[in-house]
């Protein structure tokens, strides 16, 4: 197989900016194999009709072996992780299934609840320091 290098795109925390750049990775022909901070490698391939699902739920209490195990069953496989985030690859038509739509809306919740804690933060954080500098 023919292995080609790209730049990965810049995102820390939008997963749905590297899962749309993988479907267009795969629907000129190639395939995620190996993905880094700055390059990404891929090979070619006659498979133009994949998706990808990158699961950013790490806040929930399941190892990774349990939600590579819970996605492999619906068709799901693992290819390698982003910022520590597993990256999966289907067929294009492949549905998530009702368990994996549970870990993934308990993930949003929980992403909800840090992001509201990292905003009370800040904000204490500005009120200490306008109340320093006056």
């Amino acid at each position: 197989m023919k292995k080609k290098f790209f730049l990965t795109p810049e995102s820390d925390t939008d997963y749905a900016i590297v899962e749309n750049w993988l479907r267009q990775k795969a629907k000129t022909g190639y395939i995620l194999k190996k993905i880094g901070k700055y390059f990404s490698t891929f090979e070619l391939s006659d498979r133009k009709d994949l998706a990808y699902l990158l699961d950013g739920d790490n806040r929930i209490r399941r190892s990774k072996d349990e939600k590579i195990a819970i996605l492999k069953e619906s068709g799901w496989e693992y290819v390698d992780d982003f910022n520590n985030v597993p990256i999966f690859v289907s067929e294009e038509k492949q549905e998530i299934s009702n368990h994996e739509h549970e870990l993934l809306d308990a993930y949003q919740f929980t992403l909800r609840t840090e992001v509201k804690k990292e905003w009370k933060y800040a904000l204490i954080s500005f009120l200490l320091f306008l109340f320093s500098i006056s």
